[in-house]
Formats: structure tokens, sequence, C-alpha cells
């Protein structure tokens, strides 16, 4: 009889880890999934929503971005203008003014923004582990340290028709959604 008890419990623990096991996902089986296309996402519009518990409404931007190689530029036009460029050195924030204020700490960041944004999930895998989603045409994006969990708890990452979906869940429980379009041309503004 114990032996019997033994087998089931060691069967449960099997069947639950293999089904665990099984929600996991490689950056080959994400794109797949996702029928994402390895293409150079350099430029594009943004619509971004940042939701707070505490507000009843979103506090809406709206932008362009543009990268290069080595360049990365996220320009907010709406409602205040402001923009991040990367110069491939340092990460820098401009307003509305030509002054340029360095952004020393969040250099380790841009990495993985420019990656969500191309939707390049073979740059991601470094800092996320992939996960199946039960939403359509999206997977969890879950970050394997600390320092990139500053960003967010989860990343709901969705692809469909070319456009980026994007969901960051802070611990907080605020989140930010993304709506990315990229440009069939050089966007520029």
């Amino acid at each position: 009889m114990v032996k019997l008890i033994f087998f089931c419990c060691s069967l449960l623990v099997i069947v639950w880890s293999q089904s665990i096991h099984s929600f996991e996902l490689n950056a080959e089986q994400a794109m797949e999934m996702l029928s994402i296309t390895p293409e150079q996402n350099t430029n594009g519009t943004f619509k971004q929503k940042k939701f707070f518990k505490v507000l009843a409404t979103p506090f809406i931007s709206t932008g362009f971005y543009r990268q290069t190689s080595n360049n990365f530029k996220w320009v907010t036009t709406e409602p205040v203008r402001s923009t991040l460029i990367f110069d491939g050195e340092k990460l820098w924030q401009q307003n509305g003014s030509e002054i340029r204020v360095e952004l020393p700490l969040a250099n380790h960041y841009i990495n993985v923004v420019k990656a969500l944004i191309k939707g390049d999930l073979y740059a991601l895998k470094t800092y996320f582990s992939f996960k199946k989603s039960k939403v359509n045409n999206c997977i969890t994006l879950l970050p394997l340290d600390n320092k990139i969990a500053l960003i967010g708890e989860s990343i709901q990452f969705c692809y469909q028709g070319k456009r980026l979906s994007i969901r960051i869940n802070e611990s907080s429980g605020n989140y930010t959604d993304l709506k990315i379009t990229p440009a069939d041309k050089s966007v520029e503004n």
C-alpha cells in the first residue's frame, strides 16, 4: 500500500513538473508561435498608456522612435515633447530645451528597450525567460535577475500584423501599455 501511494505521488510530481516546463519557450519557439519575422524594425510610432491604481484614467503619450546599430531615439511628442537619446555610449534626456541631461543609471536598460521595440526575442532571452500566455498572439516575459525586474515583474509581449503590444506589469499593481507601429521608411520630426 505504501508503495502504491509513493508511486502515485511520484507520478503526480512528474506530471506536474512536465506541465510547468511545457509552458516555457525558447526564443525560436516564441518567434514561431508569434509569427515574428526577423526584420529590422528601426523606425515607427508609439502610443503609451500609463495606468496607476489610484487614478481613474491613464496618462497617455504618443511619439516616434528611430534606431540605428548604435543610436536610439525615443521622442514623445504629446502631451509634452521629451526625447530619450542613446548615442552608443550614454543615455540622455532632452526636454523642450536643447539641453541634454545624462541618465547614467539607465544605461543598463537601453538594450532591453531597443530589443522590446524591435521584437528581438533573441536579444531578450539574455534578460527574460519566455512563457506561453493565455492571451492569443502573446507570450509572457519574466525577468531573469533583480535588476531587470525593476522594469517590471512581468511583460506581456504580443505581436500581430507587424504591430507590437507590450504591457509592463509592475509589482505595485500599476502597468504601462505600449502600442508600437513600425514605419515603412524613416520617421523624423
